[in-house]
């Protein structure tokens, strides 16, 4: 994303932290307690321009509201594919029953287009990565009460599902500016009722909603990138820089 946004556009990424040795994964509190610092030492005041992608959009957006708060100036906000993370709580029954039958639809497609891209090959290679996940998420909710009271760190191979977990406790409070929000093309996200899924309950100053190419794994690759940074861009605030103020 980086190479493809304006050349006037300085870039900060921002590290995932290793929590190998933890017993409890982070909350998205956690985290904005831990980046913030960070922040301030490379920038003190705003005005802050956040964007993150999938978890670490809960972040970005815990941090904007934050420095809000503080008094601060975010003058850019972008959340790319995150739900509002208790969206599925608020179903009616027909809703979720509706939502799961769109999964069921959407993951058939998927094996569909596998299929006919490379084979039974391609297909079964998405069909075991599809039990090996569910299996990290079913062995997490079983097993993480006996990691914690026995004082054990997380596995790696649950890592992600902890931290999908860690989400959902997360409640956002209302963010006082308009902030965009980016969401894919594909069937299950464009057939929700809700197309800010579960946002506009957070957004008394609205959200500027953009549909891209592509799915959540692949709209921050080539060639689905560009199309999130000719969305993003012109909300920018562009700004001289040298060229050892951009990281790779």
């Amino acid at each position: 994303m980086a190479a493809a946004l304006p050349s006037d556009q300085p870039v900060y990424e921002i590290w995932w932290p290793n929590v190998d040795d933890q017993v409890h994964y982070p909350t998205v509190e956690q985290l904005a307690d831990r980046f913030l610092p960070e922040i301030r030492k490379l920038q003190p005041q705003g005005p802050y321009q956040f964007c993150g992608y999938s978890t670490f959009g809960l972040v970005a957006y815990e941090m904007g509201r934050r420095l809000i708060a503080e008094g601060q100036d975010v003058s850019f906000l972008a959340l790319f594919d995150i739900w509002h993370p208790q969206f599925l709580d608020t179903l009616t029954g027909p809703e979720r029953a509706r939502y799961k039958a769109l999964r069921v639809i959407d993951r058939l497609g998927k094996y569909r287009r596998a299929f006919k891209a490379g084979g039974v090959s391609k297909m079964m290679s998405h069909l075991a990565e599809f039990a090996i996940n569910k299996a990290r998420s079913v062995g997490w909710r079983l097993t993480q009460s006996g990691f914690r009271l026995a004082g054990r760190p997380i596995p790696k191979g649950m890592q992600t599902v902890a931290s999908i977990a860690a989400n959902k406790t997360y409640v956002p409070s209302p963010y006082p500016r308009r902030f965009i929000l980016i969401r894919t093309e594909d069937l299950l996200d464009r057939k929700l009722n809700d197309c800010t899924v579960g946002w506009d309950e957070c957004a008394p100053s609205g959200i500027d909603l953009y549909f891209i190419d592509g799915d959540h794994g692949t709209i921050k690759d080539e060639p689905f990138v560009r199309g999130l940074v000719e969305r993003i861009s012109p909300h920018l605030a562009a700004a001289p820089i040298s060229s050892t103020d951009r990281t790779p």
